[in-house]
């Protein structure tokens, strides 16, 4: 349950429990889960319900959103309240033509934008972002967050062509192809934050895109397709990887996870339970973010620049970057190094 709660499953544990061991588990626990699910109901409820809103303020200004993450799974089971999934913010996607026309509808509603002092030229970076800072309302322990493209890589899935395939569910408010937000599950995970490259594996995610993957409706050989065409197969086989060791899925032979995903697998399990390789895998991840310059390629496809230049800029700013990626790479070793030593001392790793 501890590991539960850390990973925000507690309401999926008490809804697995509650179908599969109703008597097997102690009551006390139950009672906890129980709490947990209602409270996690309640929740939904009013994030539906500030959708709902969103959707019809949005429509009175010409604007359709299609809701994504957790916000689709709430509008495709309005009775249930897809309560076993737990949300921290409400997630929409805007065509780009109307991405300027957004903050009036949330400011309509009383949302405002959070202010966000950490950061130096807050209004540049505001600009060429992938969605509109975060806004709230009040004393609500909600976020909204309205997207134009689904993150720095918006070509792995366009924006146009998930209006393209939307399907109208709400006044203003519409839900993603099926496959669209399994893919779209995917690519927050494992491109977005870095899965695959820092070697994470949240269970939220992996459950997510596991009750994904078990849908009727979710067309897997699109999704496979899609996947190579946009070079995200690794991706995807390491995905299907965790899902299978995780929580004992069966796919279809398409979807069995190759050799190399299962080694992948192996390794972020072992990272899981080692502090210095964790932190390890933190700090080589933050190398490679660094590498990838994703606010510049991102700014550059915003003013529709060309392979040629895009590539250009990206290399300048890796040659700008490369001496404190350097310094950056002997920290690592030289502290990555001293931590294992430690670990190794104290008997924790092998």
């Amino acid at each position: 349950m501890r590991l539960a709660a850390q990973e925000h499953l507690l309401p999926a544990l008490s809804q697995a429990v509650a179908r599969q061991f109703p008597a097997d588990i102690p009551k006390a626990p139950r009672a906890v889960l129980a709490i947990e699910y209602a409270a996690n109901e309640r929740r939904n409820r009013l994030i539906r319900d500030l959708l709902l809103e969103l959707g019809s303020a949005a429509l009175r200004r010409g604007i359709e959103l299609v809701a994504l993450k957790g916000c689709q799974w709430l509008l495709e089971d309005d009775k249930a309240l897809a309560a076993w999934r737990w949300m921290l913010d409400i997630d929409v996607l805007v065509e780009p033509a109307n991405y300027d026309a957004a903050p009036a509808v949330l400011a309509e509603l009383g949302w405002a934008a959070m202010a966000d002092r950490n950061q130096l030229f807050g209004r540049r970076r505001a600009r060429d972002h992938y969605h509109l800072p975060p806004h709230t309302r009040g004393n609500l322990r909600v976020f909204i967050e309205v997207h134009r493209h689904i993150g720095w890589r918006p070509t792995l899935l366009p924006t146009e062509l998930m209006f393209a395939q939307r399907r109208t569910v709400a006044p203003g408010l519409a839900v993603a192809e099926p496959w669209h937000a399994a893919f779209n599950s995917l690519v927050h995970w494992q491109v977005q934050h870095g899965g695959l490259r820092r070697l994470q594996a949240p269970l939220r995610n992996v459950f997510e895109l596991v009750r994904y993957l078990e849908r009727d409706d979710v067309d897997l050989n699109r999704l496979i397709a899609h996947a190579e065409a946009v070079g995200l197969r690794r991706e995807l086989d390491a995905a299907v990887a965790f899902a299978v060791e995780l929580f004992d899925v069966r796919f279809p032979a398409s979807l069995v996870p190759v050799a190399a995903a299962r080694r992948h697998v192996a390794r972020c399990l072992a990272i899981r339970g080692s502090p210095a390789l964790a932190w390890i895998a933190r700090e080589r991840g933050r190398i490679l973010a660094m590498w990838d310059c994703k606010r510049t390629t991102y700014r550059l496809f915003l003013r529709g620049a060309g392979p040629e230049r895009t590539a250009a800029a990206l290399w300048a700013q890796r040659l700008i970057r490369l001496p404190l990626m350097a310094l950056s790479g002997l920290y690592l070793v030289v502290v990555g190094l001293a931590k294992l030593a430690y670990e190794k001392a104290r008997g924790r790793v092998s």
